[in-house]
């Protein structure tokens, strides 16, 4: 499934749910990178939730306190301490927190994984509004779910184009993210370090994904599942200075004053 397929990265300033806007959640979100760490306050803060970040699961653990947050969202995928392993942490401590998982795969055995972990639920980035606002209320309100795990499917787009959002404060951290991913991963293929590699694709993918830019997400991803599948071969390596080149004209076309 391509990030075009999975949904829309609603940007905070888009229309917000018409109920119930202003849900004064206290959550913690645990996510690894800057830019998705950024939206998804932004997107949490426009609902009226009191939020505090943590940029992986072993700082998340370190800010939470009993009684303190009444959710937590976590990406999955996160160096130091994942996320599976801050719910399997979380669940010794409290077992009626609600915990949302957030991932890229939308297979089903990413569900399976969260389930298995202690999460009641887990989302795709890119998050939409809807769906963000939709699972929070859900599972604040301790509406139970299938052991199978459930997780809302985004509304199909019509164009896999990149149409990439910004909001203004989001602007410079976006730049500067995306200049220093784009360095550590041409560190990485100078030194053929395929975990490295995998790490900062999956990252970029997902960043990627989360402002609307479908076309250099879904290359991502498959530049991350062929590194998995055969390592970093002549052709990968080739196939990713390519795609570099396309996130380096993004970035410059971004840049352009008249943008």
């Amino acid at each position: 499934m391509s990030f075009a397929q999975q949904g829309i990265a609603t940007p905070v300033s888009d229309s917000l749910p018409r109920q119930n806007q202003q849900l004064q959640l206290r959550v913690l979100v645990a996510e690894d990178n800057p830019i998705n760490r950024e939206i998804i306050k932004e997107q949490l803060e426009a609902l009226g939730c009191f939020v505090v970040v943590a940029i992986n699961g072993e700082q998340a653990l370190e800010f939470w306190m009993p009684g303190e947050f009444d959710l937590v969202l976590t990406d999955v995928n996160m160096p130091v301490l994942n996320g599976y392993e801050l719910a399997r942490a979380l669940r010794t401590q409290d077992s009626e927190l609600p915990i949302i998982g957030i991932t890229a795969n939308a297979m089903r055995e990413e569900g399976k994984r969260c389930a298995a972990a202690g999460m009641n639920a887990w989302m795709v980035k890119p998050l939409s509004m809807h769906t963000l606002h939709a699972q929070l209320l859900k599972h604040y309100k301790g509406v139970l779910i299938d052991p199978g795990m459930t997780t809302d499917q985004p509304t199909a787009t019509t164009s896999g184009i990149d149409q990439v959002q910004l909001s203004p404060r989001m602007r410079e951290l976006f730049f500067s993210t995306m200049y220093e991913d784009v360095h550590m991963i041409q560190v990485a293929l100078d030194s053929n370090d395929a975990m490295a590699l995998a790490h900062q694709l999956h990252s970029m993918g997902g960043a990627l994904g989360s402002v609307q830019s479908y076309a250099l997400a879904d290359t991502c991803s498959e530049l991350e599942l062929q590194l998995r599948e055969r390592g970093v071969t002549p052709q990968l390596a080739q196939d990713v200075s390519d795609w570099l080149e396309r996130i380096d004209a993004l970035l410059k076309k971004l840049e352009a004053p008249d943008l």
